[in-house]
């Protein structure tokens, strides 16, 4: 009996271990995640470690004790601080680090009668979930430092393709607000909802550009800066 006992105790932590690294390893790439199986894997463990006439050895405990706090962490730590980290070839958004080692040179002698002093591409990465999560899908606004140029250097014009970045980080915001008031949204609803607002993101940059007349207008410059910033602390994390 003591032998059996010994074996389903064992099988018992294999099994949660194999949950946990489970839970871990959905985590990271979040298309497969589910908070709800993660609390319930917390939610096994505590109550077999904590209850008054459990039989574990010292070890086992200590190992479910570990376990827990590590599930805990896990759960805890933000998607789209997780989903940033996995960037490749682009740069997630940051307003402090932005400046011109997110574009490339482009010799002077190049520049054409049409060319801009400088030229940012933006965009947001989405990942969507497809097994009913709380959060349905997670949006962050990158740069692809390969696409962008510049031939000439000054923080006028940084600060107006700095503004760019922030209209794709605004849409972003939007979107991680939507699934976050939104649950269990289906595939199709979710890809109408980045259609909508990847559309809605390429208007205003137009508009943007068009009425600071690419960052020309100073006045417009300044009026449009204070709008974006305005836009982008109602959607703030």
């Amino acid at each position: 009996m003591e032998s059996k006992a010994k074996f389903r105790k064992r099988s018992f932590l294999i099994a949660t271990v194999l949950a946990t690294l489970f839970c871990i390893y959905t985590k990271y790439g979040f298309t497969h995640y589910n908070l709800f199986f993660h609390l319930f894997v917390i939610f096994i463990l505590t109550i077999v470690t904590i209850r008054k006439k459990s039989a574990l050895d010292p070890l086992f405990k200590k190992t479910f004790v570990i376990l827990i706090i590590l599930n805990v962490i896990v759960i805890s730590i933000d998607d789209h601080f997780v989903y940033r980290t996995q960037t490749v070839d682009v740069i997630p958004y940051s307003e402090e680090d932005f400046d011109w080692s997110y574009f490339q040179k482009r010799p002077q002698f190049e520049k054409k009668e049409n060319d801009f002093a400088a030229l940012i591409h933006t965009g947001i990465h989405i990942r969507i979930n497809t097994c009913l999560n709380y959060t349905s899908a997670i949006a962050i606004a990158v740069t692809n430092p390969r696409k962008n140029y510049h031939y000439e250097e000054s923080d006028y014009t940084l600060r107006h393709e700095l503004y760019h970045f922030k209209i794709a980080e605004l849409f972003a915001r939007q979107i991680n607000y939507y699934f976050k008031i939104n649950h269990f949204v289906m595939r199709y609803e979710i890809e109408q909802v980045i259609k909508k607002y990847t559309q809605l993101k390429a208007k205003l940059d137009a508009q943007y550009d068009l009425q600071t007349n690419h960052s020309i207008n100073t006045q417009e410059q300044i009026r449009w800066e204070k709008k974006i910033d305005q836009l982008l602390n109602t959607f703030n994390r």
